[in-house]
């Protein structure tokens, strides 16, 4: 058997440690604030990414409930709180060692610290659940409806106050009556106009002149300074083609004058004027404008008949701008042999 006085040695120890409980719940509910006040700080500050400041705020929490006594006195808290069964067995070795005769010599006080170990604790496990569930809450607020310009505003706002202050403080007295500031003054803008100017041009575009026939190109050779193909270079290119050639192979041989994206399409209508050869596939065309901007075009790839029934042309004539007929080629001694 175990002495009495012992026994109550052993009871006042256990009372010593539990009324410890509620300043280690304290200590890691103000650690917790404290880190949230300083999470708060960074992202108002604005001066890291807000995924960092969030990631060294969940470090710093596990750290603080695993490196300190009193956060490793939180997560036993947490694992008594979270049995059920561990929970009622320590209320029963409690019931058990207060109904021990000895338990009749300890002050009341003790005696009720011992019977309330467990609401002790689930109290003190409720202030730190309630601080953290306060700091979620306040750095998810934070994060949700951040504003770094609108901060930085305010905190200036809030220093010429406090300089404000301090340059008031000195001249003022005791208890001197300050007037508050109920609306803001108005400002003097002086005359403002209330009316627009007249949106509208005062007079109407110059009118387009009218083209001449002596305006018009003299045949389709010099279509291509009014962005026409050049047909010229096309008709001999058409002219020493061999049998069989393809479109594109042609088009990759025209010189670099004659191989803008208008070019090709001349050099189509051209080539369909003979018998043409459907290859059927796809080909491929780098084209280059006179700025030197290059482009890939893609289309239907042709070729050559063999025997060519229409010659190729180089002789055309162009309608005047009262005369809109279409362009049509006109025809040779050679075309006439032909026909």
């Amino acid at each position: 058997p175990v002495d009495d006085e012992q026994l109550r040695e052993e009871a006042e120890n256990v009372v010593a440690l539990v009324r410890e409980l509620p300043a280690d719940f304290a200590r890691v509910a103000e650690s917790i604030k404290m880190i949230q006040r300083d999470t708060v700080t960074e992202l108002r500050q604005d001066a890291r990414p807000s995924g960092e400041v969030l990631r060294e705020y969940l470090e710093r929490s596990e750290h603080l409930l695993e490196a300190t006594p009193e956060g490793r006195a939180f997560v036993g808290a947490q694992r008594l709180i979270d049995d059920p069964e561990r929970l009622d067995y320590l209320a029963q070795s409690l019931d058990v060692v207060l109904r021990q005769p000895f338990a009749a010599t300890l002050p009341a006080h003790e005696s009720e610290a011992l019977r309330g170990v467990a609401d002790l604790i689930a109290r003190g496990f409720g202030d730190v659940n309630t601080a953290q569930r306060q700091a979620s809450r306040v750095i998810a607020t934070q994060v949700r409806h951040h504003d770094p310009l609108r901060d930085r505003q305010v905190d200036d706002l809030l220093r010429d106050v406090m300089v404000g202050l301090g340059a008031w403080l000195p001249t003022s007295k005791r208890a001197q009556h300050v007037d508050a500031l109920r609306k803001l003054p108005r400002a003097d803008l002086g005359r403002i106009r209330f009316t627009l100017a007249d949106l509208a041009p005062p007079r109407g575009p110059e009118a387009l002149s009218m083209m001449t026939d002596d305006d018009a190109p003299e045949s389709l050779d010099h279509v291509s300074v009014w962005g026409g193909p050049d047909y010229g270079a096309i008709a001999a290119l058409l002219k020493s083609a061999l049998p069989d050639a393809r479109i594109a192979d042609l088009f990759a041989d025209a010189p670099q004058g004659a191989r803008r994206p208008v070019d090709l399409v001349g050099l189509l209508e051209m080539a369909a004027r003979g018998e043409l050869t459907d290859l059927d596939q796809i080909a491929y065309a780098d084209t280059v404008r006179p700025d030197d901007t290059r482009q890939r075009l893609a289309f239907e790839s042709f070729a050559l008949a063999p025997h060519r029934v229409s010659p190729l042309r180089s002789e055309y004539s162009v309608g005047t701008p009262n005369d809109p007929q279409p362009i049509a080629p006109q025809p040779t001694e050679e075309s006439r042999t032909h026909e």
